[in-house]
Formats: structure tokens, C-alpha cells, sequence
């Protein structure tokens, strides 16, 4: 990461935070149950009008994960480089 024409600014550690804990878990049950519920809809003779409602919540509460783990539980590091026009 360092080199002569770049160098670290900034660093900030991963936060041990019991809020980041309960966002990744209660987004983790979220996402089973619409996982459960998609499978629910995909196998049964219900009708299959909530296809799309259960795979949308699906996805963002992955999408929620991803980012919520790199909010808490990642390093952030600022990084200034030497440029040439």
C-alpha cells in the first residue's frame, strides 16, 4: 500500500460494535425468512403473486449485509497518492 508516491492517511479499525452484531443478525433472519418464504411460494399450490416481494426482500436484506458488514466490521483506510499531469 505504501509506496513513494503513495502513502496512508488515515486508518480506522474495525468496529467491535454490538449494534453492528444485531444489524448482521437481524439481517440474517431476515433474509431466511423471505428465503423461506420464496421457497414456500416456489413449491406449494399457492398462488405465486409474491414472487417478486419475497426475492426483492431477499436481495436487499443481502444487500443490507454487505453493506452493514463493511460499515462495522471493516478497516477504513484513507490513502493519498502523488499524481503527474
Amino acid at each position: 500500500m505504501e509506496t513513494e508516491d503513495r502513502w496512508i492517511v488515515g486508518y480506522d479499525p474495525p468496529s467491535d460494535s454490538l449494534i453492528g452484531l444485531i444489524a448482521m443478525g437481524g439481517l440474517t433472519v431476515l433474509t431466511i425468512v423471505f428465503s423461506a418464504l420464496f421457497t414456500g411460494e416456489y413449491l406449494t399450490l399457492a398462488r405465486t403473486q409474491y414472487f417478486g416481494i419475497y426475492a426483492f426482500g431477499m436481495f436487499m436484506s443481502l444487500t443490507g449485509l454487505t453493506v452493514s458488514y463493511y460499515a462495522w466490521f471493516m478497516p477504513h483506510i484513507e490513502v493519498a497518492e502523488r499524481r503527474d499531469h
